[in-house]
């Protein structure tokens, strides 16, 4: 029951994926089959809605030479946090469009001429 809420507490409240709540576990002492089972019984939905929120808070602060070199940096925090390759690329791409989409939104409009009639 104990590593079933510790696992549930850390994916959710301080955003980290199984693989480091999984570390955290072991070296806490945990039998490694309640380990597996506390990880089995997290819903990979919340994992990835986790990561996600991690990767919007972090995009705006990642610096990069260019997209792409911000991507692989965001990335390789995510992996760090322990979240599986699949969830923090789609929370990278995700991330990414949504600050392309945002930008897009915010960038100045062309002055507006009237159009007069001759």
């Amino acid at each position: 029951m104990f590593a079933q809420r510790f696992a549930e507490q850390r994916v959710t409240g301080q955003k980290k994926g199984s693989r480091l709540v999984r570390q955290e576990l072991m070296q806490r002492g945990v039998d490694k089959r309640e380990i597996d089972e506390a990880i089995k019984g997290l819903d990979e939905e919340v994992e990835r809605n986790s990561a996600l929120a991690l990767a919007m808070k972090r995009w705006p602060a990642v610096k990069g030479k260019s997209e792409r070199e911000r991507q692989m940096k965001l990335m390789n925090m995510l992996l760090r946090r322990g979240f599986p390759g699949a969830a923090a690329r789609e929370a990278v791409r995700k991330a990414s469009a949504s600050a392309a989409e945002a930008e897009e939104w915010d960038a100045p409009e062309e002055p507006f001429e009237e159009d007069t009639l001759d």
